[in-house]
């Protein structure tokens, strides 16, 4: 008889738990929602090709931001999302006159992200004169910027 009331009162006691959402678990919803979480921001060469041929037009570099989501509360939510659209993009400027490499921007100078099929969106670097094979090699920084509520 003991162990039929013990077995009824968890019954009861675990019902009136999920029927007030009382778990607290991802599915709660209370919780907060999902945004980026900035300490898992990752910088990733596509095809890890970091290096331009020097081909001149038409050769260049894909280059993507990747970032995990957090609730406050469960950090590393993943999949991981491609946010390049997202980063404020820039290219070292010791790049040569006439520069060696730039990246790609729309006509209105706004920057242009390309979708890259399974990679999602990337920004390109892109070769803009033909190099000799006597040219010096130059090298490069590409520098990416997140920006959330306020905070870089």
């Amino acid at each position: 008889m003991k162990t039929k009331i013990l077995a009824l009162s968890l019954t009861l006691a675990a019902s009136l738990l999920v029927a007030c959402g009382g778990g607290g678990d991802a599915r709660s919803p209370d919780r907060p929602g999902l945004t980026i979480d900035p300490t898992t921001l990752r910088m990733e060469f596509v095809d890890n090709i970091s290096t331009l041929p020097g081909t001149g037009n038409g050769s260049r570099i894909s280059v993507r931001m990747l970032a995990l989501r957090t609730d406050g509360i469960e950090k590393n939510v993943g999949p991981e999302l491609v946010i390049t659209d997202q980063v404020n993009w820039q290219l070292s400027s010791n790049l040569g006159s006439p520069k060696k490499a730039e990246l790609d921007v729309n006509t209105d100078g706004s920057p242009k992200f390309r979708n890259a099929g399974r990679d999602g969106k990337v920004q390109d670097i892109l070769n803009r004169v033909q190099m000799s094979t006597n040219d010096a090699t130059i090298n490069a920084t590409v520098t990416a910027t997140f920006t959330q509520s306020g905070k870089t």
